[in-house]
């Protein structure tokens, strides 16, 4: 059963969470969030302006709906993938987490050069 491994769990979470990503970021892309204490691209810089807010987190929100959906699609693509051996299962279980990581890295080194 796909449910039984590692990487079919692994999927439907990545599954979940690309989604979860992609939702999280149409309010940022289309300006609907004004400056706030919780939610969008929090750095010293987004605060220093409403026009440096919606600037960065609308290139914030792009960055974030590409890791959404090749989140999504790992996580697809896991279940299909099966049993393997537990050291790619290791490898596979942090490649999404490391892609979400290097999008905000992006999205940061966008915002610093405002």
């Amino acid at each position: 059963m796909i449910i039984d491994s590692l990487l079919g769990i692994l999927g439907i979470s990545y599954i979940f969470v690309g989604l979860l990503l992609i939702v999280l970021s149409i309010p940022l892309i289309s300006s609907k969030v004004s400056r706030n204490a919780l939610y969008g691209v929090r750095i010293g810089k987004s605060f220093e302006s409403d026009e440096n807010w919606y600037m960065i987190n609308k290139y914030g929100g792009k960055v974030l709906i590409i890791v959404g959906i090749i989140t999504a699609v790992m996580g697809v693509s896991y279940i299909f993938i099966g049993d393997v051996s537990n050291t790619l299962d290791i490898i596979l279980s942090f490649l999404p987490i490391i892609i979400i990581l290097l999008g905000c890295i992006v999205a940061y080194f966008h915002a610093k050069k405002l």
